[in-house]
């Protein structure tokens, strides 16, 4: 080292030896090295953990997609994260619950159209229906009419029909509900000790209620409501799953009314051919009979029962009245037959 001193002309020159210079320079060095290496280490020992920990993550995910697409709903994603990844998880996992809620409902569905398709009884066609909307947290359920489909009559009370002996303690809301619903689609109430609307009875008293109107071709039929133990705050799938029943429920007493109107119809088309003293026949295009008449049973001298669907040819035994009936024309004709007992019959066929 050296340095020129200011004033007189004077150099001063320090040696130091080179072997103490580099022992200074490793003594500074060597710690410093020393921390960039553990740190270095810990920060790869760190990411590496964390890596798999995101990969591990994103396989699961990737797994538990894979199954939601081959229709496996059943398992549950084990992933306990707060950060994306577990929001991500979290939103899958309610994908995997809110589709198989959808394949459950739409399979109840299914049950319930096949019973209301098969049964022309209404009562027999809605059972399926409080069987099937009755879930963990639902206490009850009833359909309330404003007429008799069963019997097309109007009644001043409602005809009703409950999920359980349960449900006719809470029958004293049934006509309430019904005045409160002729306007509207449907009156959800998540609290029935806030509601004031409702004269409730402190013994029999629901902790929540949902009401769906019964409506075909916008005539207004009743409701559909259930009730609830506790309070209960009703989703959108809910109330969605709740007015697909109640459409049903309206099917099946459309398809009542209209089978007894039928029914009745048919009661009364045989009482006036019963009061015809002449033989009258009732038959399809597929010449099978309908009905007939008391006088037409015994036309060839035996009294016999006629069923409906029979086919026409093993009732009637006359050749000729026989083969007018198997003529198929579409237009009236009238024509004259002799019976083996020598009665003559003027036969009117009309389509």
């Amino acid at each position: 080292f050296s340095s020129r001193i200011v004033g007189p002309n004077w150099l001063i020159l320090v040696t130091i030896p080179s072997d103490e210079t580099r022992m200074i320079a490793m003594e500074i060095a060597l710690p410093i090295t020393s921390m960039l290496v553990i740190f270095l280490i810990i920060f790869l020992v760190f990411w590496r953990f964390t890596l798999n920990s995101i990969s591990n993550s994103i396989r699961i995910l990737g797994d538990e997609a894979e199954a939601i697409s081959s229709g496996n709903l059943t398992s549950q994603l084990d992933i306990e994260r707060k950060d994306e990844l577990g929001q991500l998880a979290s939103s899958l996992d309610t994908m995997r619950k809110k589709l198989r809620q959808r394949i459950d409902e739409m399979g109840k569905v299914l049950v319930v159209s096949n019973s209301v398709a098969e049964n022309l009884n209404f009562e027999e066609a809605v059972r399926p229906i409080l069987d099937n909307i009755i879930e963990s947290d639902v206490h009850f359920g009833r359909i309330c009419l404003i007429s008799n489909v069963i019997e097309g009559e109007l009644s001043d009370e409602a005809v009703t029909f409950s999920s359980s002996r349960i449900a006719n303690d809470y029958a004293y809301l049934d006509n309430q509900l019904m005045e409160m619903m002729r306007d509207r689609d449907y009156l959800e109430i998540p609290n029935c000790y806030r509601e004031r609307r409702l004269q409730f009875h402190a013994e029999k008293m629901p902790g929540a209620l949902i009401a769906v109107s019964i409506f075909y071709k916008n005539e207004f039929f009743g409701i559909l409501w259930l009730g609830y133990d506790a309070p209960h705050q009703f989703t959108t799938e809910e109330i969605r799953y709740f007015t697909t029943m109640a459409g049903q429920a309206s099917l099946a007493a459309s398809n009542a009314s209209l089978y007894y109107a039928a029914h009745t119809g048919k009661q009364r088309l045989e009482g006036v051919l019963n009061a015809i003293p002449d033989p009258v026949f009732v038959i399809d295009s597929l010449n099978q009979i309908i009905t007939a008449n008391h006088a037409a049973t015994i036309i060839d001298g035996n009294n016999r029962i006629v069923e409906p669907g029979t086919p026409v040819s093993q009732v009637i035994t006359n050749e000729k009245l026989l083969e007018l009936f198997l003529s198929n024309t579409d237009s009236e004709f009238e024509e004259e037959i002799t019976l083996k007992d020598g009665r003559i019959f003027s036969v009117r066929c009309t389509s």
